[in-house]
């Protein structure tokens, strides 16, 4: 199973975890050493283009257009089973609490919308997991996003499936 969770709320105990970072700056402002997911960091342009937007239009907006861009310009790159495998059994870590808007929020939307796997949202205490419940609207924009893309791929390269 793959999990997310921010580097505030990781405390791995004694135990070792094995992490990830997609953070943009690899994690380097809260100290992580850990080993980094590159293929899941986005292009500075669309954080940069998603700061922008905020100011401009509502945060729910703002977040549908950097959904859609970090689909295309990311995800749609990858082989969700590759990623998946790589991932499993390790925490994805970035900065945004659970309850906020976060990229890693929707590599766990596209990995359950494309594979059918759960990807919970969890802190760490002392080594233990805790579950916590994230954004799931994310979820439902991107659905939307692979919905329609399903419907116009008939000369595309392979769409995952939604399941």
């Amino acid at each position: 199973m793959v999990y997310t969770g921010c580097f505030d709320r990781y405390d791995p105990g004694k135990d070792e975890f094995e992490t990830y970072t997609i953070a943009m700056d690899r994690g380097s402002r809260a100290g992580y050493k850990g080993k980094i997911y590159h293929d899941l960091i986005p292009k500075k342009n669309i954080y940069k283009e998603w700061k922008n937007n905020k100011t401009e239009m509502t945060n729910r907006e703002a977040n549908e257009i950097f959904v859609k861009k970090y689909y295309d310009e990311v995800l749609k790159k990858l082989n969700p089973e590759k990623v998946h495998r790589d991932l499993d059994e390790s925490l994805i870590l970035c900065y945004e609490d659970y309850y906020k808007f976060s990229y890693r929020h929707i590599v766990a939307a596209w990995l359950e919308l494309t594979l059918g796997e759960d990807v919970p949202e969890i802190e760490m205490i002392d080594g233990q997991g805790y579950i916590l419940n994230k954004p799931n609207y994310i979820k439902a924009i991107l659905g939307n996003i692979i919905d329609e893309e399903m419907e116009n791929s008939s000369d595309k390269p392979k769409v995952y499936k939604r399941v």
